[in-house]
């Protein structure tokens, strides 16, 4: 479970990618805005996310993490 300031770090990299995008929350888990396709984030900002615990979610096709 990532920290707060994991969270809002995740957050500032997927607003990257669509600043005007919503975040939903379900079941202990936060959805992050962004494209729906893995291929679409460079792969240092993938491997950053990795690194503050976000990870892809095949079921929401976007970035998640547990919270």
């Amino acid at each position: 479970m990532p920290k707060a300031s994991a969270i809002v770090a995740g957050l500032n990299i997927l607003l990257k990618y669509k600043p005007e995008g919503y975040c939903q929350g379900g079941h202990d888990i936060l959805y992050g805005p962004g494209p729906s396709d893995p291929e679409a984030y460079s792969p240092q900002d993938q491997q950053a996310l990795e690194v503050l615990g976000w990870h892809w979610d095949s079921e929401g096709d976007c970035w998640a993490a547990f919270t």
